[in-house]
């Protein structure tokens, strides 16, 4: 269970001048298209990779201060113990408190990109100073500063996953005029089409939706299931 404490700044993956830059358009007609194009895409995306929503229902992979709490300690276990934080990449641990125990950072090891608390022997915290009930409060930094940050708060974000956001809202756009059965189309003394018979090109196993090309870009980035 986890709260926000600091929300991201924007949750958009990309903005909509980034977007309107690649594509060469420079009226606002659409922009009310591509604004919630940008939303849609963006929650695909955070669904793809899995992204965890937090307790109020918000999900982003942009950067925020958060909260989480643990019923079991890996104080209270042996060295090397191993806490997974709820987001990604971990910046700052803030503070770890085990019941009104404040935790020295020179107790654990942080992997930021994987999101790993390590809990490491230094001589000054050992498991019978708790209690079986004690709770672990673990407050961090965590996410990618995302392009409409001003001021860029957070490591940034990756251009891969911009670049996967960019791509599917062109495509989308492309496919607002275009019957999406045609596969293909002949054009010589006599037009032929070919359609489409099940799931449309493009669908996935995942349900996602999202085209190979572009999830492979986002794997590397992905949390896994629980």
């Amino acid at each position: 269970m986890f709260t926000v404490i600091t929300p991201a700044t924007s949750k958009g993956i990309t903005t909509l001048e980034n977007l309107k830059a690649d594509l060469n358009i420079t009226g606002n007609a659409e922009d009310p298209y591509l604004t919630r194009a940008i939303k849609q895409l963006t929650s695909r995306i955070c669904s793809y990779m899995n992204v965890p929503y937090a307790q109020d229902g918000t999900r982003t992979i942009g950067f925020e201060t958060l909260e989480e709490k643990f019923g079991r300690s890996p104080w209270m276990r042996s060295q090397g113990c191993e806490t997974i934080l709820a987001r990604k990449p971990v910046s700052e641990i803030v503070s770890v408190m085990v019941g009104s125990t404040a935790i020295p950072d020179t107790s654990y090891e942080l992997d930021g990109p994987a999101g790993m608390l390590r809990r490491v022997w230094d001589g000054t915290v050992t498991s019978l100073s708790f209690l079986p009930t004690d709770r672990t409060v673990i407050r961090f930094k965590a996410g990618w500063s995302l392009p409409g940050d001003d001021p860029v708060v957070g490591p940034p974000l990756p251009e891969d996953i911009e670049a996967c956001a960019i791509s599917l809202i062109k495509a989308t756009r492309a496919a607002r005029t275009r019957d999406p059965l045609v596969k293909a189309q002949w054009v010589t003394d006599i037009e032929r089409l070919d359609f489409w018979v099940g799931a449309v090109s493009g669908s996935s196993s995942d349900t996602s939706g999202l085209p190979p090309e572009l999830t492979g870009l986002l794997d590397p980035y992905c949390y896994e299931s629980i």
